[in-house]
């Protein structure tokens, strides 16, 4: 097996550890979460946005900072909106047959 030039062997071997390792984050630290947001994806997405963008506009930081401020961000926008992401899931799936289940 060799890396360079990529052998099939040797990328096989790489995509069978990440895998292994994504298949264990999901199922033991990230799983719920990740399906929270799954099922409030659409939801998500249209808060996630709005709340960016007035946030970089009231801060001033409309197309400034780098990748760390986008990371900051990243992580402000998902502690904000989980909870709310959360409610609605299970506002979701109380109200089966209503708006919910178009958003």
């Amino acid at each position: 097996m060799s890396k360079y030039p990529p052998s099939l062997a040797y990328v096989a071997l790489e995509l069978g550890f990440v895998a292994l390792g994504l298949g264990l984050a999901l199922r033991r630290v990230l799983g719920r979460r990740l399906v929270v947001l799954g099922q409030a994806a659409l939801f998500f997405y249209l808060l996630h946005v709005h709340l960016l963008t007035l946030a970089a506009w009231t801060l001033g930081l409309h197309h400034r900072g780098g990748l760390a401020a986008t990371y900051a961000a990243t992580v402000v926008a998902l502690a904000l909106l989980y909870p709310l992401c959360d409610r609605y899931r299970a506002y979701k799936q109380a109200h089966r047959d209503g708006w919910p289940r178009y958003v």
